[in-house]
């Protein structure tokens, strides 16, 4: 069903003896549903030559253990509705070259099952990127996507996906996907990204 078939409909029937009767129905699409599916944390050493014994560790006592899922070499898939589970872990990513070790380290936070908050507290001899992912909507497409910083539309940015590159201060803030249908209709969710460190 696309909008052109949204409005009331009625249908009478006829009886030669009993004469008529009619029923109304209203026919709409449903509402968009959307929640944020995850994000990816990731980890750029600096100062040029070759990376290597990348490791992924999560924390929730501050005892660091070797990560079992969403791991892999700089990247690190999180998904925050997983059960609740990752709720207010730690993660921390490492790599090794010579002598030098370059990290980052953040912790997730949800303060509902459809928001995703991430606090950035360190990063070491490098860079960190993060990148966000909206869930496939529920209800009618085709959709139209469009991602806000503080309530600024970021322009160009018009897909599901939304990447933040060389994280500091000026990256921190509130991420909102709005998705729209075509019948003018939307759903948004928030993400929220803070860096230690930072004035809010």
């Amino acid at each position: 069903m696309d909008c052109t078939k949204q409005g009331s409909y009625r249908i009478t029937a006829t009886d030669a003896c009993l004469g008529s009767a009619e029923t109304f129905a209203q026919l709409s699409a449903a509402v968009p549903s959307l929640t944020m599916q995850s994000l990816t944390l990731k980890l750029n050493p600096s100062g040029g030559g070759t990376w290597s014994d990348y490791h992924c560790e999560e924390s929730t006592d501050g005892g660091w253990s070797w990560a079992q899922y969403g791991a892999q070499g700089q990247n690190w898939l999180l998904v925050p509705t997983d059960g609740g589970e990752k709720n207010g872990r730690w993660y921390r990513i490492t790599a090794q070259q010579g002598g030098t070790t370059a990290s980052v380290t953040g912790r997730l936070d949800n303060s509902a099952a459809w928001s995703l908050q991430l606090t950035v507290m360190d990063i070491q001899t490098g860079t960190a990127d993060v990148k966000f992912t909206g869930a496939s909507p529920m209800g009618v497409g085709p959709w139209t996507y469009h991602w806000f910083k503080d309530d600024v539309e970021i322009g160009g940015a018009s897909g599901r996906f939304y990447e933040i590159t060389d994280l500091d201060c000026s990256k921190q803030g509130t991420y909102r996907l709005e998705v729209s249908d075509n019948c003018e209709r939307s759903a948004t969710v928030d993400a929220y990204l803070f860096r230690q460190g930072c004035t809010p």
